[in-house]
Formats: structure tokens, C-alpha cells, sequence
């Protein structure tokens, strides 16, 4: 029987990933269960945390993000299971800088806590609401936040590629 032998690099990146996606799934499951056993028993589904600002607000989402698409749960969790499988497979495959990596896992652990909900669920919970500046901005999750820091660290990865090639074309 021949032994698999995974390289330094290999495990870095297994126990990196692995560590985002299972803490952040972690958090996700663990603060919607706090948010379903208690806010679920009051009768307005709201906790007041900062007065004009943060609530807990106890809400089911059949759509996506602003409620994009309600009512097509089992088309957003398809495209969820097709997301999470596919940035995987890419994070393994192709070995991104560790920035990518990170930022690419934090989406994996936010997507897959969402589509736990929507499998077992029918619908993710959502429960921070906020009120910036006074505007009334979308329920979400704590699996929206490891997407949304996911995407912007991905953005910054991004940003400083592309200055280290204008700085590079700059110089030559």
C-alpha cells in the first residue's frame, strides 16, 4: 500500500482552512441557536443591544442576500453546495497566495454555514440588524460577516496585486 505524503506547504493550508471554515461554522451555528432559543419566545422577535443603532432581530430568509430570489431556497442552496465545492477544489488546486486563501475561506465558512440553514431549515436565520446613519440596513448572520470580510479582504488582495504590477511597470 503506497503512503500518502502531504508536503509542509499542503498541511499549512489543510489546517488554515480547515480552521476558518470549522470556527466560523462554529460561530454561525452557535449564535443562531442563541438567537432561535431565546428571541423566538418574545413576542416582537427583538432585543434592543444599542438604542437607534444594533438589534437582535429574529428573522427567517428564503432568499439571498437582501432577500434576493425569496422563496428559491433550494436554487441557493444548489448554488451554494456548487460554490463551496468549487472555491475548495480551486483553493487546493491551484495554490493562491495565502491572502487569497484566507479570503476564500472565510467565504467557504460563511457559505456553508448559510446553506446549512437552508437545507435544514428551509430558510437562514438572520438576527443583526442595523441602523447606520439612521438607514434601515438588511437583517443578516455571522456567516454573512465571514462572507462580506471574505470578499473584502479578497478585494484588498486584489488592490495590492495590482499596485505591485503598476509600481513593477512604473520602475522598468
Amino acid at each position: 500500500m503506497k503512503k500518502l505524503k502531504l508536503s509542509k506547504e499542503l498541511l499549512t493550508r489543510i489546517i488554515i482552512y480547515l480552521s476558518i471554515v470549522i470556527i466560523g461554522f462554529i460561530l454561525d451555528r452557535l449564535t443562531k441557536a442563541i438567537v432561535v432559543n431565546n428571541l423566538s419566545l418574545y413576542v416582537y422577535k427583538q432585543v434592543e443591544v444599542i438604542p437607534n443603532f444594533l438589534y437582535f432581530t429574529y428573522v427567517k430568509n428564503t432568499g439571498g442576500a437582501w432577500s434576493i430570489l425569496s422563496n428559491a431556497t433550494w436554487l441557493l442552496a444548489i448554488i451554494s453546495v456548487l460554490a463551496v465545492v468549487g472555491i475548495s477544489y480551486y483553493l487546493f488546486t491551484k495554490k493562491p497566495n495565502m491572502h487569497y486563501f484566507v479570503a476564500m475561506s472565510l467565504i467557504v465558512s460563511g457559505g456553508a454555514g448559510n446553506l446549512f440553514d437552508r437545507i435544514f431549515y428551509g430558510a437562514v436565520v438572520d438576527f443583526i440588524e442595523t441602523y447606520p446613519f439612521g438607514y434601515s440596513f438588511p437583517i443578516f448572520n455571522i456567516a454573512d460577516i465571514a462572507i462580506v470580510v471574505g470578499v473584502g479582504f479578497l478585494l484588498l488582495d486584489i488592490a495590492i496585486e495590482e499596485y505591485k504590477t503598476w509600481k513593477l511597470s512604473k520602475s522598468a
